[in-house]
């Protein structure tokens, strides 16, 4: 015996029903927050460089120990998820061009950057430009350390760093709204002077006698003509010498 065709409302049915459960999935989330108002937070990340790569470290910098040819950095931001890194590559020798190793300790780069005014606190003043200062960290040393040779810090519980170098001037680690900003675009550091160095062993600078770009050689001329002068003085007097006799 055949079976009836199911009609048109049966077979529709379970579509229908899809499209409701669809609908109300659709609904909720509609309700969700989206990324962008996510909530985030205004601090100074850590980050340490290796190569042309920085890493948000899992742990406060009091609690690392630099190695020579390390660079250490300290960047403002309002950070979401994902830490927002320094505006700028590491760059260990151009940080510390110059600077010869020392017995006395290890040479670290050490990176601040106040970030931009966007995520500056409201009431407040802005970021400063960011630095970069070759400093030499003493036996035991730790990346705070360095980092508190190159600007003043200010703390909150825990050890965190709330502040550097006078930025920002309040607060520390507060919510701020979240935000979809593009990527920074890469900006220049000021390369100050180096930090921690004996007086008599900072930079590899050319003798005090020799200006850049001289060298013994190109002085060979003006002591020929030194010599020539002498000469003829030497002559002028011997002359004058035999007239005298002659008139005696």
């Amino acid at each position: 015996m055949a079976r009836p065709a199911p009609s048109p409302t049966t077979s529709r049915a379970p579509l229908r029903l899809a499209a409701v459960v669809l609908a109300a999935l659709v609904g909720l989330a509609g309700l969700a927050p989206s990324a962008s108002a996510e909530t985030a937070y205004r601090y100074w990340a850590y980050f340490t460089g290796e190569g042309t790569t920085w890493t948000a470290a899992m742990t406060g910098p009091a609690d690392v120990v630099p190695a020579e040819g390390s660079v250490q950095a300290m960047r403002f931001a309002v950070h979401g998820t994902a830490a927002r890194e320094p505006r700028t590559a590491p760059d260990f020798a151009t940080v510390c061009a110059g600077t010869e190793p020392s017995a006395d300790g290890a040479r670290v780069a050490v990176l601040v950057d106040p970030g931009v005014a966007e995520d500056a606190p409201e009431g407040g003043a802005g970021p400063g430009s960011p630095t970069a200062t070759c400093v030499l960290a003493g036996p035991g040393d730790t990346a705070k350390d360095v980092i508190a040779a190159v600007a003043e810090l200010r703390e909150g519980d825990g050890g965190l760093i709330c502040a550097v170098g006078g930025y920002p001037a309040t607060g520390c680690g507060d919510e701020a709204p979240g935000s979809d900003r593009a990527a920074d675009e890469p900006v220049q550091f000021e390369v100050t002077a180096p930090v921690g160095f004996p007086a008599d062993a900072g930079t590899s600078a050319p003798p005090a006698d020799t200006a850049p770009g001289q060298d013994q050689g190109s002085r060979a001329p003006a002591i020929a003509v030194t010599v020539a002068a002498l000469l003829l003085v030497a002559g002028a007097v011997v002359v004058a010498s035999r007239r005298r006799r002659g008139r005696a």
